[in-house]
């Protein structure tokens, strides 16, 4: 009995060890196909499940996507090339039961019919349908596969032609093709171009010839080319606008140069009014000064009608005219910097008021030596910014003309500037720099060297003396430099300028400076040159002052619209 028994405990453990042996893991990327007494009955997975033991079969099918290479393949093109291709194709399992069942071993098979299929669809293309279509070539080729291999349950996801390798000659050949196809663009190109610039050339002559600043880029751009190689050329640019000053001038001109006889006989009469006060043998400054200070008093007259107001904390004088006003012209008084007061020009500001339309207002800026640069700009500035921030508006106008005479004339230059440098200058509508913008570092005209050596109201001695007062302790180049000196500073953006200078005038060259450099960086300048006719001209009553007289009014009409 026991031994039955033995036997029956021995027979349920073997039965239950042959039962355990049944269950099966497969992993996420696999699934079990079951064989049931050599049939098929289906796929099972991811996870735990169960089988019959001694009955069932399982066999694991990879569903992850395999990587097949294409071993480098001789082929011929339709063209006739050998050519050494290899590829790379990427399958995955979508039906593991077909997988077994279809093929015995699909990688292998999947190897085989990509290496046939890449030759056959290689040798239905050209060489240059090779090189320049990979993408459509692919595509060809997944197709193919896809073809052959869907019944085995396997999905082709890509198919890349990774390399094509050409014979030697060939590449050399294709290198010539390529090279003279080059040059055939080349040329083509080049006459293409010849012929746009032929047509190109055409409008530009029409355009320079209506616009003159054109010319001018086309000369800098010349200049720049030759400038690229070493070469010992040397060239002296004028610019066109800079002609176009001297070719206004040369149309003035014709009628003034008959003026000249009319214009020496006047200021000869008048030189008794350029008479200065009598010095000691070695003046000292303070007496330089003085004695300028009541030459300029003695033919001041102030007008009753002016009124005295204070605009940016600065004392002026306001000229209002008779109508609404036009605008508002900021008036600097001369005087060299030392000397003068806004009611110098009282008679003339009275008479601009009324003939214009416009509000004088003429600014009674700080003077040296007792407040030497920067303080009479910085007054002028002031003044300015009260206008253009409100006070113009209050006056009557908002738009600005600014000017003055002789050191006025600097004034408004350097005022001008500051307002450009405030990015308000579009407010402004023109600068009237009548005889003098003080080049501060000296010229040869200061000096003495003019074009005309008639009687003049300043002196070398006295233009020394504005420099001293005005800039003292400073060297020529450092008076000259932008922020003083307004002919040495980027003038670009300015807007249009008359300039008006005699060729007596002591300060002949500092207006012909700015004049023609304003020019050159495409400001519009009006230039006007007095021959025979001394600072401080508009005393002098004859032809020439007549029609410089009418030239300004003219231009200040332009400028106010």
């Amino acid at each position: 009995m026991a031994v039955v028994i033995a036997l029956i405990v021995i027979v349920l453990v073997i039965l239950l060890i042959i039962l355990a042996t049944g269950f099966r893991i497969v992993l996420e990327y696999e699934r079990g196909v079951i064989f049931r007494l050599g049939r098929c009955v289906g796929a099972k997975g991811p996870g735990l499940f169960y089988i019959i033991p001694i009955l069932d079969r399982m066999r694991k099918v990879n569903l992850q996507t395999q990587a097949v290479p294409v071993a480098s393949q001789q082929v011929i093109t339709k063209d006739n090339v050998t050519v050494a291709v290899d590829a790379v194709a990427y399958f995955r399992v979508k039906d593991p039961v077909a997988s077994v069942l279809k093929i015995q071993n699909w990688f292998s098979a999947a190897q085989l019919v990509a290496q046939t299929s890449l030759r056959s669809i290689i040798g239905r293309h050209e060489l240059d349908q090779l090189l320049g279509e990979r993408d459509r070539i692919n595509s060809e080729l997944k197709l193919a596969l896809d073809e052959q291999t869907e019944a085995w349950g396997v999905q082709v996801e890509l198919v890349e032609v990774r390399d094509v390798g050409l014979p030697e000659q060939m590449q050399r050949a294709m290198a010539r093709q390529a090279e003279a196809e080059r040059e055939r663009r080349a040329k083509v190109i080049a006459a293409e171009g010849e012929a746009q610039a032929a047509e190109r050339l055409g409008q530009a002559a029409a355009t320079m010839s209506t616009n003159p600043g054109a010319m001018q880029l086309r000369t800098l751009q010349t200049m720049a080319e030759i400038a690229t190689e070493r070469n010992s050329t040397i060239i002296f640019p004028i610019p066109v606008e800079v002609v176009s000053i001297f070719r206004g001038l040369a149309e003035r001109f014709g009628p003034i140069e008959g003026m000249r006889a009319e214009a020496r006989a006047a200021v000869d009469a008048g030189n008794a009014f350029m008479t200065v006060d009598v010095l000691p043998a070695k003046p000292s400054r303070d007496e330089m000064v003085a004695a300028a200070r009541s030459s300029i008093d003695a033919n001041t007259y102030p007008v009753p009608e002016a009124e005295a107001q204070t605009i940016g904390g600065v004392a002026c004088r306001v000229h209002r005219p008779d109508v609404d006003p036009r605008a508002v012209y900021l008036h600097f008084h001369g005087g060299g910097m030392i000397s003068g007061c806004a009611s110098l020009m009282d008679i003339p500001n009275q008479m601009l008021a009324r003939e214009h339309g416009v509000v004088v207002v003429s600014v009674e800026y700080r003077k040296a030596p007792e407040f030497p640069w920067p303080a009479g700009p910085d007054d002028g500035e002031a003044v300015a910014r009260a206008l253009l921030g409100g006070v113009g508006a209050e006056l009557g106008s908002e738009r600005m003309l600014i000017g003055g005479e002789s050191a006025g004339g600097y004034m408004a230059a350097a005022v001008a500037l500051r307002i450009r440098d405030l990015g308000a200058i579009d407010r402004v509508d023109g600068l009237n720099l009548t005889y003098g913008v003080h080049d501060w570092g000296g010229n040869p005209s200061q000096r003495g060297v003019r074009p005309t050596e008639g009687p003049d109201v300043l002196s070398p001695e006295f233009m020394e003396l504005a420099r001293e007062c005005f800039v003292p302790g400073k060297t020529g180049d450092e008076r000259r430099s932008p922020e003083i000196s307004p002919s040495y500073a980027d003038l670009r953006g300015l807007p249009p300028c008359f300039v008006s200078v005699g060729t007596s005038d002591h300060l002949f060259d500092d207006s012909l400076t700015l004049a023609t450099r304003a020019a050159a960086v495409g400001v519009d300048v009006d230039l006007f040159v007095l021959p025979e006719l001394p600072h401080a001209f508009q005393v002098f009553d004859c032809g020439i002052t007549r029609a410089w007289a009418s030239a300004q009014s003219k231009w200040m009409g332009s400028r106010l619209g």
